[in-house]
């Protein structure tokens, strides 16, 4: 199947209209999938800070999220891309393929730009946020 994504025209096509879908979708709702209008002391949901939120901070969060999806989609791709010359070329993979295997995942889970920012849940220096 890899080999389909990567070499026809269609596969091509087809991977790219997902991303696309995909990263539109990350980028509309980020902030409910990243879960940031739950408060964990009222155990509910809290829009207040989207809600006050201007319209270029809120158009911010939409195309940095959108982004960071698309940024693991195209990791993804050259992830495929690095794995079809491997297997071609018989070869083993390297440092990079695993930076871009884990570029991929955290970007098409939508978690992209909350790990990259400083002070992330993710990020274990910071454990008061």
């Amino acid at each position: 199947m890899f080999h389909w994504l990567v070499v026809s025209s269609c596969g091509r096509y087809s991977f790219w209209t997902v991303a696309v879908i995909v990263s539109a979708l990350y980028g509309k709702f980020c902030w409910t999938i990243n879960e940031l209008d739950w408060d964990e002391k009222l155990e509910e949901r809290d829009t207040t800070r989207w809600d006050k939120g201007t319209n270029a901070w809120k158009l911010h969060q939409i195309w940095l999220n959108f982004l960071g999806s698309f940024a693991g989609w195209w990791a993804c791709w050259c992830f495929l891309l690095s794995y079809e010359s491997h297997r071609r070329w018989q070869t083993s993979f390297t440092f990079v393929d695993l930076l871009l295997a884990v570029i991929a995942f955290i970007g098409m889970t939508g978690y992209l730009p909350h790990v990259s920012r400083y002070g992330s849940k993710l990020f274990p220096l910071k454990k008061n946020e």
